[in-house]
Order: structure tokens, then C-alpha cells, then sequence
């Protein structure tokens, strides 16, 4: 199916199933995404509003070049899924929204607590930029003050 512009819709539905139906074991088989988990590159986002958390259910990936934001089960700002899932079809979903649900099915990933303000500059340095310097200062800081040491 086209929308107007010409880019073609993504059938959700068949991505979520996808990725709910692979099995973490046999994902963790997948060298290139489990060795990522374990170093711990992913981070489950909470917002602070008015006093309270909140987990809206977005991810961040923090790779050695770029940064990438996910919605699991539906979405990841990587060139891989915007071409290969989106633009041409030729896979179902990314190895980071693969990775995202191992590493939170596993507990391996860094959580970090930021207010709407710091999200919005972490997801607009990361569209912009590519990374977000404001987000790997946060993880430093936050491995930093860590009593059991680095993340």
C-alpha cells in the first residue's frame, strides 16, 4: 500500500508479531545483537512529570557512532530500518529492536530518568545529529555516582 507521497506504509502488526515470536534464546544466537545487549548499549527512558514516573515506552540506543531512539516492537530511527523495513521492504524489523527486547526481557540495559526538557533535547540531538552528547554525559554521570561502579 502507497501513502500519497509514495513511501510505503509498514504493516505494524507484522512486525510486532514477528518480534514477539522469536524466541530470546534463539535471538541470543544472533552474535551481532547479543554482544551489543551485553554491553548494555540500550536504555529504557522514564520521564518525571509533576513529582511522578512515567514510562512512556521509549528506548534509546547508544552505539559507538550514533544514537538510535525505539518504540519497541514498531520502531527504530537506524538507516537499516528506515531502508530495509520501510523504504524497501526487504526485512521485517532492525537488529536494534531485536537487541531492545533481549535487553529488557533480560534485564541487561541502563535506565535513565530525565524531565520533557532533557528528552526533547536528547531525541532532537539524536535526529539531528546523529548522537546526543546530552544523553551520553547523563550515563557517564549516572555510572559515575553508581556505588557498584560503571554500567
Amino acid at each position: 500500500m502507497l501513502w500519497s507521497s509514495g513511501v510505503r506504509r509498514v504493516d505494524y502488526r507484522v512486525l510486532r508479531n514477528y518480534v514477539e515470536g522469536i524466541e530470546v534464546k534463539e535471538l541470543k544466537l544472533k552474535r551481532e545483537v547479543f554482544s551489543q545487549v551485553v554491553l548494555k548499549r540500550y536504555v529504557k527512558v522514564v520521564i518525571e512529570l509533576g513529582g511522578s514516573k512515567v514510562n512512556l515506552g521509549l528506548w534509546l540506543y547508544v552505539g559507538e557512532e550514533r544514537d538510535h531512539i525505539i518504540v519497541p516492537k514498531s520502531y527504530c530511527s537506524c538507516k537499516y530500518f528506515t531502508i530495509n523495513v520501510v523504504a524497501e521492504r526487504k526485512a521485517t524489523t532492525c537488529p536494534h529492536i531485536l537487541g531492545q527486547r533481549i535487553a529488557e526481557e533480560e534485564g541487561l540495559h541502563r535506565v535513565i530518568t530525565v524531565d520533557i526538557d532533557c528528552l526533547k533535547k536528547i531525541l532532537a540531538e539524536a535526529f539531528s545529529y546523529g548522537v546526543s552528547p546530552t544523553l551520553r554525559k547523563l550515563l557517564a554521570t549516572q555510572a559515575r555516582n553508581s556505588p557498584y561502579g560503571p554500567a
